[in-house]
């Protein structure tokens, strides 16, 4: 709605014929990460779109262990669930044939090229929390082989990371607000917007709305709590949000996005233009993802100059009641992966891969997206060996 498409045009985004793909079953999509947590129901109703401007874990005590350098390990030695990631099977590359009702993502072709060549498994992995990483390994292991990974805060410290995660009554604390004053939050939080202003950026009425588990209340681009809203570092000072050290050129992110959210509110399956790093601050985050490859059988519709922001015609993967026949056929095609992300975890995502969020809860989330040179490491790798 917030992209101007009418429902008309909405609803007729054709679905096309879905090549099955040979040697996989229908319940192909049941192979998701163990991690992901089932107990709480899935709730549906305030959507929030991105617009096409840019696009959208537990702190671990010390244990007193020495930490490993993650320079020199293999993939074996830094997960700390090997075992179930070896195991889960491959994600499955259409073979490029299959025609699609619009054109092609530019950075498709470079991704199927890559996951034909080193096969990826169908599997979000967590290296452990003793792991202290380093920026050439991650480069090495993740970023240039677009291999998607979540990891923990503590795993940064080495590095000089000093981001910490915080609970609600934390929050509040730092945030005070009087929850019985008129609230003006309508008029405080724009979406898919840029705050420019370094001003620090009260969150108290925000901090108050979600952990009242409020519906997202929209009035034009105002929100009753930040959604999709890039801000300086100044103006969240308060949180301590620091860059994650392990991009070669440090000044290639853009500005930091703030995403506050409740059971109420969720974001629409879609692939983004740029590698990005989700930081947990509070709650849990319920993802999603499909790789880039499935973009031929997602077909999706994308939006904006450079046609970065591409959205799924399967809005809500995980509701089955929200789907239409044909769209239910189509995520029996997709490999499918859900992870939790918890406070004190980031979440490493590749450029392109599709994801869906639900938030189990009240949640704050700060992310990062890469820009420039660092914008696609997949590709830039593919174009310059040496990087």
């Amino acid at each position: 709605e917030e992209l101007g498409l009418s429902s008309q045009v909405r609803e007729s985004m054709s679905l096309g014929a879905i090549q099955k793909a040979q040697g996989f079953s229908d319940a192909y999509p049941q192979y998701q990460n163990e991690q992901a947590r089932t107990a709480k129901p899935e709730v549906y109703t305030e959507t929030e779109d991105l617009e096409q401007n840019e696009p959208e874990t537990t702190d671990f005590e010390g244990t007193g262990e020495e930490k490993s350098i993650s320079d020199g390990l293999e993939l074996e030695d830094m997960l700390i669930d090997y075992d179930k990631y070896k195991r889960s099977p491959y994600i499955h590359i259409p073979d490029g044939k299959q025609m699609t009702p619009r054109p092609l993502w530019w950075g498709l072709k470079a991704y199927e090229k890559a996951y034909r060549s080193n096969p990826l498994h169908a599997y979000v992995p967590r290296i452990d929390p003793k792991i202290q990483l380093s920026l050439e390994d991650f480069h090495e292991k993740f970023r240039k082989v677009a291999h998607p990974v979540i990891f923990s805060f503590e795993s940064l410290r080495n590095l000089g990371f000093d981001t910490k995660s915080y609970t609600l009554a934390e929050l509040k604390q730092m945030f005070p607000f009087d929850a019985e004053t008129p609230s003006k939050v309508q008029k405080e939080f724009v979406a898919n917007g840029i705050r420019r202003d370094d001003e620090e950026l009260d969150l108290g009425p925000a901090i108050v709305a979600i952990e009242r588990d409020e519906t997202l209340a929209k009035q034009g681009k105002l929100r009753n709590f930040p959604r999709n809203l890039k801000v300086s570092q100044s103006a969240i000072s308060k949180l301590g949000i620091e860059k994650p050290p392990l991009v070669k050129h440090m000044e290639q992110f853009q500005l930091p996005t703030v995403w506050m959210g409740t059971s109420t509110s969720d974001t629409r399956f879609h692939h983004d233009c740029c590698d990005n790093f989700v930081m947990m601050i509070t709650g849990t985050k319920r993802f999603t993802l499909a790789p880039t490859s499935d973009w031929r059988t997602l077909k999706p519709t994308c939006v904006g100059a450079n046609k970065n922001l591409c959205w799924a015609n399967v809005p809500h993967p995980n509701a089955p009641h929200k789907q239409t026949a044909k769209q239910i056929k189509t995520m029996g095609k997709v490999n499918k992966i859900v992870v939790d992300v918890h406070p004190g975890e980031i979440l490493y995502m590749p450029a392109g891969w599709f994801h869906h969020i639900e938030n189990l809860g009240p949640t704050v989330m700060v992310n990062w997206w890469t820009k420039s040179g660092e914008t696609v490491a997949l590709i830039k790798a593919q174009k310059e060996p040496d990087y």
